[in-house]
Parts: C-alpha cells; structure tokens; sequence
C-alpha cells in the first residue's frame, strides 16, 4: 500500500511541476513575442522616426519619476522682532505700549533701550527715550 501511495504521490508531483513549467514557458513566451513584434515594427522605421520614438520613450519613462505637482508657496508671515518693524518713533505710534514695543523690536533695539519705572531709557547716555503717558519720543 505504501509503496502505491508514493507512485502517486510522485505523479501529482510531476503534474504539479509541470504546470508550473508551463505557466514560465508562457510567460516567456509571450515576452519573446513582444520583443519579437517590436523587433519587425523597428526594421521597417527609418532612423529619424527611430531615434524620436526613443526619445518619446525616455520622456515618457521620466515622466513617472519627476513630481510635477505644482504647489503654491507658503505665505511666510514674519514674527515679531524677527525684521526691522521700525524706528522708535513708528513703534512709539503704531503701538503705544512699552511690552508691545519690546515685542517688536530688533536685538540691536532692544540692547539699545531698557524700560525702567514705567519710561524707556536710552543704556548708553542714561536719559529717557519714550514717555508712554506723554506718547513723546525724545530721540
């Protein structure tokens, strides 16, 4: 009985094999058609038709690696004290406020000018720059 069962068991292991050799056989033999059709089709183009159809097929293939997305640009919108927003004077008239002005001032403004008691004093020579209650600027 055993000896039966390997027999068969061998057979529906060629038939598998073998279907699986014939579904590669197809395979490649379709490929080998193609190759073969296109073969005749360039034998009977000349060679300026020739060389444009490979350079239709080198775009075209191309094509599919570059993203031709166009995307609008981001809006950048500037942060406070990240540009010159403007002398002491504009600061002093568009805002009023001395935390407002701060936030809006340069690093070289902001070395420039401390706020102490209220006033915005001028570091190097000591004297007021802007009185916020007067709205005057002094510079």
């Amino acid at each position: 009985m055993s000896k039966n069962r390997r027999i068969l068991n061998k057979i529906q292991g060629m038939t598998k094999d073998n279907t699986a050799k014939l579904e590669r056989q197809k395979k490649y033999y379709e490929v080998a058609e193609r190759y073969l059709n296109r073969q005749e089709e360039e034998k009977e183009k000349d060679e300026v038709t020739k060389t444009h159809d490979r350079y239709r097929r080198n775009q075209q293939r191309r094509s599919y690696t570059v993203d031709l997305d166009v995307q609008k640009p981001k809006e950048i919108q500037q942060k406070p004290g990240t540009y010159f927003y403007g002398p002491l004077r504009k600061l002093a008239t568009d805002f009023g406020d001395i935390s407002e002005m701060t936030r809006y001032m340069t690093v070289g403004q902001l070395v420039k000018y401390q706020e102490k008691d209220g006033l915005l004093y001028n570091i190097k020579t000591g004297k007021v720059a802007y009185n916020p209650e007067t709205k005057e600027v002094f510079e």
